[in-house]
């Protein structure tokens, strides 16, 4: 609706936000339904943190790598680094959270808004 007045696209948004709450809630609670939790956090206590932060570290490097790859790719001066960043680190969680690769679409829509 175009001339819709801003307090209805508010109350939109917050069903919008509520719902996506509520299904979340429901899922996560149908996931670990079924957990034993007994080897869950035996589990938890094995691992070495060593390699955990390692992990981290080298995940956050691929993502700064693959920020300053698409810098390259698209050569554009009047664009700053932080954007592309910003454009993967959305683009990665896009990915997690939708099929199909969408993250990757999302990735360009983020980094079409803040480059121009």
């Amino acid at each position: 609706m175009p001339h819709e007045l801003p307090a209805t696209r508010k109350w939109r948004r917050r069903l919008l936000v509520g719902s996506g709450i509520a299904v979340s809630g429901i899922c996560i609670s149908i996931a670990i339904h079924r957990v034993e939790w007994g080897p869950f956090f035996a589990a938890l206590r094995a691992i070495e943190i060593g390699w955990v932060l390692a992990a981290a570290i080298v995940m956050v490097a691929a993502l700064f790598l693959r920020a300053w790859r698409w810098q390259i790719l698209t050569d554009r001066p009047d664009a700053h680094a932080r954007d592309y960043l910003v454009a993967s680190f959305v683009g990665v969680f896009g990915n997690v959270i939708y099929p199909l690769r969408a993250g990757e679409l999302l990735r360009l829509w983020v980094l079409r808004r803040r480059t121009g």
